[in-house]
């Protein structure tokens, strides 16, 4: 049996939840491809999968790390990110003939759902934010820059109801959050959505529940420790543990250690007075960091609060400015009592301190509510196998 994962590869979120999938699979003796571009690329190239290049689709951010959408509209054009769209599909087309899986599962990647659509065959969608909705950060100072500002929005409003259709078009909607009422994407996946279709299914977080062999102990000693986890697309990343390496050691009241979430470095860890950094832990050592870590400080992606929510960790989180998706996460974190948030150009030590205070004595409402929920790759294997009460959506052949 052959399993294909089309999987979005801005940043590393979306390959490591398909992750355990692919194992688990793997482990049944499935042969596991994926198609993807980017970080993602990079990672599941290290990690030994086997790998097909898709064409790159990503956004421009700018010196401060904000979403710049008039760059990426000036930098991609409407009709260059049309043609790297439209080479997309055809790709996945040629991937998937070449392939010949039984499983098609795109995460977040439209581009598959069209492929498997036009070659008749049913494709699983993991997802976590179906409306992707522009900022209101930029301020034109001009009347050409107005005329560029109504151009991006028409053109963004055009693009996000298009988008929004095609996931509709997928034969299982698959959601990797706590159900309602405790839905952390509540913002970005629109309630008119999941309470229209009954194909969809929210499987929780794509998180294994526990580490193997305890590896992250060798990290950490006995010491109480505050972990601050690092993520994103590259810049962003970069940004982000900068700015902390500059505002960590000014809290000396905490012990912190910093993995940067750089896969292509294995230098050795390095020290800056309370703060111990990590250019790159493998997931096992990260979920061993999760497990015996007081808190968590991260940015406000999906994959990451949902990790610290799987070891009912209090959160700090960080969004990318501008960023639409993660700070309405950061939004309904606050909301629901999981976490503090502290918007990236108010970071200093005192923010930091204050926010981290504040969480701690906060505590982790849901806990019991995630302690109930499913192992979500098993879910994952019930709902694609049929015993969860829905067709199969594997292949009896490959195609």
């Amino acid at each position: 049996m052959k399993a294909y994962f089309a999987v979005n590869g801005i940043g590393l979120g979306h390959i490591k939840r398909c992750e355990p999938i692919a194992e688990k699979l793997i482990e049944e003796g499935w042969r596991v491809f994926f198609s993807t571009y980017l970080d993602g690329y990079d990672y599941a190239s290290r990690r030994g999968f086997r790998v097909l290049p898709a064409t790159p689709i990503s956004y421009i951010v700018d010196d401060e790390g904000n979403v710049d959408y008039k760059a990426t509209l000036i930098g991609n054009g409407l009709s260059m990110g049309f043609r790297r769209a439209l080479r997309q599909v055809t790709e996945e087309i040629r991937h998937i003939k070449a392939v010949r899986p039984h499983l098609i599962v795109s995460d977040s990647r439209a581009s598959t759902v069209i492929a498997a659509k036009l070659m008749g065959l049913p494709v699983t969608l993991i997802i976590n934010q179906m409306r992707v909705e522009m900022a209101e950060t930029v301020k034109p100072r001009s009347t050409v820059e107005r005329i560029i500002l109504l151009t991006i929005r028409l053109s963004w409003f055009i693009l996000k109801h298009l988008i929004e259709y095609i996931w509709t078009l997928s034969d299982r909607i698959l959601i990797p959050d706590l159900p309602p009422p405790y839905t952390i994407a509540k913002n970005t996946l629109g309630v008119f959505a999941y309470r229209r279709r009954g194909d969809i299914r929210f499987i929780g977080p794509l998180v294994r529940r526990r580490p193997r062999h305890g590896r992250g102990l060798r990290l950490t000693g006995d010491h109480p420790f505050i972990y601050v986890a690092v993520s994103g697309p590259r810049r962003e990343r970069r940004l982000l543990a900068s700015k902390l390496m500059e505002v960590l050691p000014e809290i000396p009241e905490y012990r912190f250690i910093l993995t940067e979430g750089e896969p292509s470095q294995a230098s050795p860890a390095r020290r800056l007075g309370n703060v111990t950094i990590y250019p790159w832990v493998d997931d096992d050592v990260q979920l061993g960091l999760l497990e015996r870590c007081l808190l968590v400080v991260c940015r406000a992606g999906h994959g990451m609060i949902g990790k610290a929510l799987a070891y009912g960790k209090p959160m700090v989180l960080i969004p990318i400015p501008g960023h639409m998706e993660q700070l309405g996460n950061a939004s309904r974190v606050k909301e629901l009592g999981l976490g503090e948030v502290v918007n990236q150009e108010d970071l200093t030590a005192s923010t930091l301190k204050e926010a981290i205070g504040r969480a701690l004595r906060s505590g982790l409402k849901s806990r019991a509510r995630l302690a109930a929920m499913e192992d979500p790759v098993e879910e994952f294997l019930n709902i694609i196998n049929g015993r969860a009460g829905r067709k199969a959506l594997i292949t009896v052949r490959a195609v």
